[in-house]
């Protein structure tokens, strides 16, 4: 999901990952990645057996490496974790099983919220979204509603 070229991939001790009050066993990865102007450092909580699958994902974006060798704060951060399983929503009329994901996004200029129902059986996965960005002070300064109002299976015949 970027265009970053995936350096070390090493596998971690399992963890388990908390969703209402389900506990979830997932695989660890842990994974540095690089595009032309970043470098990243990603853990990912994989269940395979309990779709969305991505239970968990934390991106921190590494800062340039100081000449004394010093620890930098990331530049920023991302985390992504599925709240809840199995929500509800209508979809074309129709009630579709959702998992809804939480994003939060960090950086010095400030955060942005957004919070995600999927549904496995839509292309693209996203059936609702909204979104929120905060200041660096935290006040709210933009928010953003999505809404999938239809899609398609087939291809259609011209």
């Amino acid at each position: 999901d970027s265009t970053a070229r995936v350096g070390k991939m090493r596998k971690q001790e399992p963890a388990d990952v908390f969703i209402g009050d389900q506990t979830i066993r997932c695989e660890v990865w842990e994974l540095t990645a690089q595009d032309e102007q970043r470098k990243y450092l990603q853990r990912i909580f994989y269940a395979h057996d309990l779709s969305p699958f991505l239970l968990q994902r934390e991106i921190s974006e590494l800062p340039d490496a100081l000449p004394d060798g010093r620890e930098q704060q990331p530049r920023s951060t991302q985390m992504s974790k599925v709240v809840a399983l199995r929500v509800p929503y209508v979809v074309k009329g129709e009630p579709v099983a959702c998992s809804c994901l939480k994003v939060v996004q960090n950086n010095n200029k400030g955060s942005t919220v957004r919070m995600e129902l999927r549904a496995e059986n839509v292309p693209g996965g996203v059936v609702a979204a909204w979104t929120t960005d905060f200041d660096a002070r935290r006040r709210a300064s933009r928010w953003s509603l999505l809404e999938l109002v239809d899609f398609g299976t087939t291809a259609r015949a011209e």
